[in-house]
């Protein structure tokens, strides 16, 4: 098994196709696992695979594609309590439902009435 990373991301990061980034990314580089918009409006990354890919794989993040303004990164190196055989996009509920959060979360974003945790960059 190789290597797995655990990325929080905040800012605006939700609402502006980022996770199909992620996974594009992921997907080209053989990284493995899952990305998710969570209720605070941040997203959370589980990756895997070699420490090389996963060091360009942040360090792709880090550079703020596309419409993307990262306000606080985490990460954490962490043992794989399982293997993903793929880089998944976790939605909760329906496409729909997952979506209309994601936007209003983007929203909130933009009008300042979302505040954000202190992250480590």
């Amino acid at each position: 098994m190789n290597a797995e990373l655990k990325i929080e991301l905040f800012g605006r990061v939700q609402g502006i196709n980022f996770r199909w980034m992620i996974k594009h990314m992921a997907d080209e580089n053989d990284v493995r696992g899952y990305v998710t918009n969570k209720e605070d409006g941040s997203v959370l990354i589980v990756a895997q695979g070699e420490k090389k890919q996963l060091n360009d794989f942040i360090s792709w993040i880090r550079s703020e594609p596309g419409f993307v303004k990262i306000t606080g990164l985490n990460y954490a190196w962490q043992e794989p309590e399982i293997e993903y055989k793929e880089f998944t996009i976790k939605r909760e509920q329906n496409y729909f439902v997952d979506k209309a959060k994601g936007v209003v979360n983007l929203t909130k974003r933009i009008i300042g009435k979302n505040t954000i945790p202190d992250g480590n960059i």
